[in-house]
């Protein structure tokens, strides 16, 4: 987008899915990236459910160790 790039965009016949990836973070700081870039906003024009995904991963476990979604 214009203010900042989205890590991963999932796009279905009936769904869209926005992620936003942080290492030893927040999945609630990938959560607000997303809202306060707005990065939903050039797929609202398509008329699907948008659900807005940010994930922890933890350098150590070497694996995601928290997520939060929220609409669109």
């Amino acid at each position: 987008t214009n203010q900042g790039r989205i890590d991963a965009v999932v796009v279905l016949r009936n769904h869209i899915y926005l992620f936003e990836f942080k290492l030893n973070q927040s999945a609630a700081a990938a959560l607000q990236q997303i809202k306060e870039h707005v990065y939903y906003q050039k797929y609202r024009q398509r008329g699907k459910p948008i659900t807005l995904i940010g994930a922890n991963f933890d350098s150590t476990k070497r694996q995601v160790v928290e997520w939060q979604q929220a609409a669109g």
